[in-house]
C-alpha cells in the first residue's frame, strides 16, 4: 500500500502538467497520439537506464570536481534531449494531428513527461521518496518545459520551414539549459562522493548555497520561458 502511494506521488505532477498543456491548446491534440507520445518518453528511459549503470562505473580521469561535473553533465544532458527529440520528430511530426506550431509545445512537453515520470518511479521503487518528491516539484516541471521549448523549435522549423537552423537552435538551447541546471548539482555530488576518501575536497561555503540556487534560477528561467511561449502561441491561434 505505502509503494501503491509513492509511485502515485511520483506520477501525479507528470500527469497534472500533461493535462495543464492538454488544457491550454485551444485545439486540443488526439487523446491516443498524446497517450503514444507520453508512453514513447517513458520508453525513451530505458536506453538511458544502460547509458547510466556505465556512467555509474565510470571514473573520470579529471582531478577537478569542476571539470568532472561539466563532463559528466554533458554525457547525461546529450543523450536525454536527442531521445526526447527523436520522439518529437520520429512519431508526433509526422501524425496528420500535428497541424499547428502549439501542437510542438504540447507533444515536446508530454514526451519529456513520460521520460521524467518514469525517473521518478524508479527513485520511489529505490526507497529514495524525498528525492521523488522533490524532483516532482523541480526536475519533473523542468523536462516539461524543455520539452516544451524543444517542441517550439521543432514547430518553428514545421511551419515556418527553418531549412534545419530551427531544429538545431532549439536542440543546442536547451542543451544548454539542461547542462547549465546540473552542472550545479553534479558538482554538489561529486564533492559528496569524495567525502571521506583522499580525494577528499571541501567547497568555499558561499558555493555550497549559491550552486543550488543556480539551478533554481535556471528553472525559473525554463518555466518563465514555457509560459511565454505558450502565451505567444495561444494569441496567435486566436
Amino acid at each position: 500500500m505505502q509503494i501503491a502511494f509513492a509511485v502515485l506521488l511520483a506520477v501525479v505532477p507528470a500527469l497534472l502538467l500533461v493535462w495543464f498543456f492538454y488544457t491550454h491548446d485551444q485545439r486540443p491534440e488526439p487523446h491516443r497520439v498524446l497517450v503514444v507520445t507520453f508512453l514513447l518518453g517513458v520508453a525513451a528511459v530505458l536506453p538511458l537506464l544502460g547509458w547510466g549503470l556505465l556512467l555509474e562505473r565510470w571514473h573520470t580521469p579529471f582531478g577537478n570536481v569542476f571539470v568532472e561535473a561539466l563532463v559528466l553533465g554533458l554525457l547525461i544532458v546529450v543523450p536525454e534531449e536527442l531521445l526526447k527529440f527523436a520522439v518529437l520528430m520520429g512519431y508526433s511530426v509526422r501524425h496528420t494531428a500535428y497541424d499547428e506550431p502549439m501542437d510542438g509545445v504540447v507533444y515536446g512537453a508530454v514526451a519529456s513527461l513520460g521520460l521524467a515520470c518514469l525517473e521518478n518511479v524508479l527513485y520511489v521503487l529505490h526507497g529514495d521518496w524525498t528525492t521523488a518528491v522533490l524532483r516532482g516539484l523541480t526536475t519533473v516541471p523542468f523536462h516539461a518545459a524543455l520539452g516544451a521549448i524543444l517542441g517550439f523549435y521543432v514547430g518553428q522549423e514545421h511551419f515556418v520551414a527553418g531549412k534545419g537552423r530551427y531544429l538545431v537552435r532549439g536542440l543546442l538551447l536547451v542543451m544548454l539549459i539542461h547542462l547549465v541546471y546540473d552542472f550545479p548539482l553534479l558538482v554538489l555530488r561529486e564533492v559528496a562522493l569524495r567525502r571521506g576518501s583522499e580525494a577528499a575536497v571541501s567547497l568555499p561555503w558561499p558555493l555550497g548555497l549559491v550552486l543550488p540556487l543556480a539551478s533554481l534560477v535556471m528553472l525559473i528561467v525554463a518555466l518563465n520561458s514555457t509560459y511565454r511561449i505558450v502565451r505567444f502561441l495561444r494569441l496567435k491561434q486566436q
